[in-house]
């Protein structure tokens, strides 16, 4: 399993040990690789510091003791604009910010802001790429916020900015060659460019692929691939991509029609077996009526292993794969009750369920044992300590952050949360500095 993980992070154009770089952690998959499993949180937990954000539900990305916070604020000309925006990671003082004009006019939600997490890549000696709400992608330097290209991806491409913007976050690999594709999720209405492959050097345009609408989950990385290839979800098809060339090696139907959204992203679960190394299963979840589907993903082709499934129906939050379990929170934030629950992918069964425990985000902290910890973040700005222990719901420790609505992705390094709640973005010390 270290073989994997070695591999996809060289893949996926890594950036120091312990950091969060990207939507989900170093994996995408919402796991702490470098981190220590907690046993219990401080009795007295105040935050390092707090930073005062705008508008938005892009949570922060960490790398080499940088936090990249993407949101929208007011310029000191009185314009709106989309900031990136670099703070030391121990103090939280900002290094550098970096502003486009704020254009996206709001959706079904009245908060205007961005989705999308940044993405810190070391390629080209350290660029930060980032997709606003209105579909404009660009890419900065990673050390000062020089602007080095932007794209208007929905203007290019026709793309519709859907019910929430656009809110499908790049997923940046290299291409062999010492620069980077960057692989996003567009939805455009011509060219084939429901998703679209960007030089990461100069921001052209490499390919295009698919005539999908886009969805609110982002690409994946599949491990042990001599090819890159990613998982990508757009609105009614999960595909099978090849990141250099764009070409389309599997899909498979998954979403719904009408008023829905696909939020959480695909889980890589490991392969089926010591004698098919490169077999993997992908594991989809979403809500409003479509349910969980499990997927065997063998040599040129994904098989359907089952399909809308009540065992999991994610509404965003992605669930976090621990040993050869999955935890996660069923049901939808807006509504009725969500629940968190352990599950047996493999087998299509719950293991158990806290009913009522409320929407959620999860990081996971696995141990060597094969058992660890998730930190589960509510969306009402409870941080909830909860043993990964597949028999019961064990809970290890439980602290009030915020007083107020909690939807952006944490960030967990170094031992450090860090999460943003509608007002601020606070750090929090878990546990000791390595």
């Amino acid at each position: 399993m270290r073989t994997a993980v070695a591999l996809l992070l060289v893949a996926c154009s890594p950036a120091a040990a312990g950091d969060w770089p990207q939507i989900l952690g170093p994996n995408r998959d919402g796991v702490a690789v470098d981190e220590a499993a907690l046993t219990a949180l401080p009795a007295d937990l105040d935050p390092r510091w707090t930073k005062p954000v705008g508008q938005g539900f892009a949570g922060p990305a960490v790398a080499d003791g940088t936090v990249i916070l993407f949101h929208r604020t007011t310029a000191d000309d009185g314009e709106d604009v989309e900031r990136l925006e670099a703070l030391d990671a121990a103090t939280g003082a900002t290094r550098w910010t970096s502003d486009a004009p704020a254009t996206y006019g709001g959706g079904f939600i009245p908060d205007a802001g961005p989705r999308c997490v940044p993405v810190v890549t070391p390629l080209l000696g350290g660029r930060v790429v980032a997709f606003g709400a209105a579909g404009v992608l660009r890419c900065v330097n990673v050390k000062d916020g020089s602007e080095l290209w932007r794209r208007d991806a929905a203007e290019d491409y026709g793309a519709d900015p859907g019910y929430f913007g656009f809110g499908s976050t790049p997923l940046v690999v290299s291409d062999g060659n010492g620069g980077g594709i960057v692989l996003c999720v567009v939805g455009g209405d011509r060219d084939g460019a429901g998703v679209v492959g960007f030089d990461l050097k100069t921001g052209k345009t490499r390919w295009t692929a698919t005539d999908a609408q886009a969805a609110y989950t982002s690409p994946v990385l599949m491990p042990l691939r001599k090819e890159p290839e990613a998982v990508v979800p757009t609105r009614l098809t999960t595909y099978g991509i090849e990141v250099k060339t764009g070409r389309v090696k599997w899909n498979v139907p998954f979403g719904a029609r009408g008023p829905t959204a696909v939020g959480a992203n695909p889980v890589i679960l490991p392969g089926l077996s010591l004698a098919t190394p490169r077999s993997d299963r992908v594991f989809l979840t979403a809500n409003y009526g479509v349910g969980a589907t499990l997927l065997n993903r063998i040599a040129e082709k994904a098989t359907v292993n089952y399909e809308g499934s009540d065992v999991l129906a994610a509404h965003y939050a992605t669930p976090v794969a621990v040993a050869s379990n999955l935890y996660g929170v069923d049901g939808r934030q807006d509504v009725g009750e969500s629940d968190l629950v352990c599950l047996a992918p493999g087998r299509n069964e719950r293991r158990w369920t806290e009913r009522g425990f409320g929407h959620a985000t999860l990081i996971g902290l696995p141990a060597g044992d094969g058992g660890g910890s998730l930190l589960v973040l509510k969306t009402d700005g409870e941080l909830v300590l909860v043993a990964a222990d597949p028999d019961r719901y064990r809970e290890l420790g439980r602290a009030r952050l915020f007083d107020s609505t909690v939807r952006a992705l944490p960030a967990y390094s170094d031992g450090v949360l860090y999460a943003r709640d509608e007002n601020v973005l606070r750090a929090y010390q878990l546990s000791a500095q390595k």
